[in-house]
């Protein structure tokens, strides 16, 4: 497997940094939820263009993805790069580099009630 353990990881924090939930890293890339904690969780590896994929959506470079550059930063991005990299990853050309900033606080999972 792909350096998996630094793959999940460097997704998980970049991820965490900006605010954003796999459900809505999944929706954003275009695969499910259960197919974003399978790559989050080291049970599958993606192919390039999913990593490229999550890459533009965190919007981080692939090297951080992948461990061969260290540190979580926000990627500095030409427009005509990013449109290329949509194209190879099949991302829509109207869909967002990053999503837009959140006041949000990351949900919590709340008891079930019982009885």
């Amino acid at each position: 497997m792909l350096a998996a353990g630094y793959l999940r990881g460097a997704i998980r924090e970049a991820r965490e940094q900006i605010g954003m939930s796999q459900a809505e890293l999944a929706r954003q890339i275009g695969i499910s939820k259960n197919a974003m904690n399978d790559i989050e969780t080291g049970d599958t590896d993606p192919r390039a263009s999913r990593i490229t994929a999550i890459a533009l959506a965190l919007d981080v470079s692939t090297d951080f993805l992948l461990g061969l550059d260290i540190g979580y930063r926000r990627a500095k991005r030409d427009k005509h790069v990013v449109e290329k990299c949509k194209a190879f990853a099949h991302i829509p050309a109207s869909a967002p580099v990053t999503p837009p900033p959140t006041d949000k606080r990351p949900r919590t999972r709340k008891a079930a009630s019982v009885g």
